[in-house]
This record gives C-alpha cells, sequence and structure tokens, in this order.
C-alpha cells in the first residue's frame, strides 16, 4: 500500500485540501494527514502547533512571526490565514522543487477532509495522525485530543477505513479504552532520538522543559513502557495493546522488528521513503505500508500497469 504523507507534500503544501486532492487523482491507497484541535475543538489539518511565518500568510501578507498556539485559536480565527503557499525560497519551500500551489487556501478542518475523501470513488484508507505536545502546554492533553478526534470519526460511515496514528502511545491506549474497534497504527521512532527532537521543539515554542529528561519523555511517550534495546518487545507491546501496524521510520525499520510484527499479525509500515532504493528496502522486507511525499512515483514503482 502507498500512503500519501500529508496528502502527497511532494507537489501540495502539507495537508491542504489540494494535497488531498491530488492524493485521490494519483490513487494512493492510503492517505495520510497531520490533526491539531483548537481552542473549540475542532479537530483540523496541520503539522505544527503553531503557524509559521514561512508557511501562512494573512491579508496576502506573510507573518512576521509566529502564531500563538492552534489550541488557543478557534476555527474561524485559523481561517483568517492562507496555508496554501509556503515563502518562496525560505527553508519550508526549498525541499520541494515540484510544488504546484498557486492558490490562497484556508485549513480544512477534519470532517471536511473525510467528507471530501468519503465522495471519491477510489475509497481510500486514511490515517489520521494526532499531533500530541505530550501533555505539555503546546497542545491539548491527550485524554482531550482522543475525544475529539472520535467525535468526529464516529460521525461517518467509513469508518472501518479511518486509521487513528500517533506518536504518542499514551494517546492511542486511551483510543482503544473509549473505543476497542477502532484501529490504530503505532509510529516508531528510536525513543532517544525521539525524546531530543521533541525537546528541541518545545524549547523552541517557548515550552519550560527543564523537568524533562530523556527518560521521562521516553516513558510518556511509550505510555510506561519505557526504552529498551531489544525493538521486538515494541512490537510484541503494541499487539497486547490492540493496534493494528507498527509504523517505523525507515532507519528504524530493522529486519528483526519488522519480522516480529509481522510474525504476531501486526500490519508493517515504514516512514518517509522518498527514494526508490528506499522503497526497494521496504519490499524486501515485506512492508506492508509505504508513506511517501512522492505517491505518484511510488505507486508507479510498485504498480508498473497503472502508470501505462
Amino acid at each position: 500500500m502507498v500512503v500519501a504523507h500529508a496528502g502527497g507534500a511532494a507537489y501540495h503544501v502539507h495537508n491542504t485540501r489540494s494535497a488531498i486532492l491530488h492524493a485521490l487523482d494519483v490513487k494512493a491507497d492510503i492517505i495520510e494527514f497531520d490533526v491539531q484541535d483548537t481552542k473549540d475543538h475542532i479537530p483540523v489539518l496541520h503539522h505544527d502547533f503553531v503557524l509559521q511565518p514561512d508557511e501562512a500568510q494573512q491579508n496576502h501578507h506573510w507573518l512576521d512571526k509566529r502564531t500563538t498556539f492552534i489550541r488557543n485559536m478557534t476555527f474561524a480565527e485559523l481561517s483568517n490565514y492562507s496555508i496554501g503557499q509556503n515563502r518562496s525560497g525560505s527553508p519550508s519551500d526549498k525541499p520541494y522543487p515540484f510544488r504546484r500551489n498557486k492558490e490562497q487556501e484556508t485549513i480544512i478542518n477534519l470532517d471536511n477532509a473525510l467528507e471530501l475523501i468519503s465522495k471519491s470513488p477510489n475509497n481510500p484508507q486514511v490515517f489520521v495522525e494526532v499531533k500530541s505536545a505530550l501533555d505539555l502546554p503546546a497542545g491539548y492533553p491527550a485524554e482531550t485530543l482522543a475525544i475529539d478526534i472520535l467525535k468526529i470519526i464516529h460521525k461517518h460511515n467509513n469508518k472501518d477505513k479511518i486509521s487513528i496514528i500517533s506518536f504518542d502511545w499514551k494517546l492511542l491506549h486511551l483510543i482503544h479504552t473509549i473505543d476497542p474497534t477502532q484501529k490504530t497504527v503505532y509510529i516508531f521512532r528510536d525513543p532517544l532520538i525521539y525524546a531530543r527532537e521533541f525537546a528541541n521543539d518545545m524549547r523552541d515554542l517557548g515550552i519550560d522543559i527543564t523537568s524533562l529528561t530523556p527518560q521521562k519523555i521516553i516513558d510518556r511517550l511509550t505510555d510506561g513502557f519505557g526504552p529498551v534495546s531489544n525493538y521486538c518487545l515494541y512490537a510484541d507491546y503494541i499487539k497486547k495493546q490492540g493496534g493494528w501496524m507498527l509504523d517505523a521510520y525507515k532507519d528504524d525499520a530493522t529486519l528483526p522488528l519488522v519480522s516480529q510484527a509481522q510474525k504476531i499479525g501486526l500490519k508493517t509500515g515504514v516512514w518517509t521513503v522518498d527514494t526508490l532504493t528506499e522503497t526497494s528496502k521496504a519490499v524486501a522486507l515485506g512492508i506492508n505500508a509505504i508513506t511517501t511525499n512522492y505517491p505518484d512515483v511510488i505507486v508507479a514503482a510498485l504498480r508498473p500497469s497503472s502508470a501505462q
């Protein structure tokens, strides 16, 4: 299965309506996008906890600084910003030379995104990635996120096509507690690397991290399971918790981890695969779902007949 990362970020700004439409057009098997929660508890499609100055405009002018946290803004307030383009030549723009965004776009909410996808004859699956600040003030607590996301998903008749995915395993545990039938995907990254990156992100956002340690972050991230050297134990834990898939960063998708996950009945995924060499390695491992910014190219590589 080919997963269109943020709708296919190589061609359109992450998590936009345009990106979703493009992913539908190239017939990605799964459309993935990131979700934040607003002040009025309307889940919206966005990666960061704020709007960044190189990625948002107001009244056709680029922002000169980041906004407050999305959790502090209502959906109506967010709708005053355009996120359809990145500032030309900025660090947000340079990695994506094939971007096609030329129009202004506002943030789409989760309800509307799911409705848009449900109308497609392609009938793709959806990965709703819930962005969690691990209960720090940049975002809502896991309990609030779980309730707000499930409330929207339960409105739609294609619930069997929707998976909730997250780095935050406590959040996924809460999802299972509220709705044991909800499919979940456990995103996996080397926990120590994740702890460093998370701490840096929070510090950059002005969050006080003086009380944090790598151990505390890892324990919270893994819902108390903690650090292990044998990654196969993580697969066992995910299966025990009721997870449907283990979705590993490409460098962490070791043969023992993938083999153990497959042995115990978990689906397996890797992210973010943006070269054909990486695609070949994923295929050799027997990976079920390949997340990529180039869904059209990976679809063509995995299903040659579809490109003809």
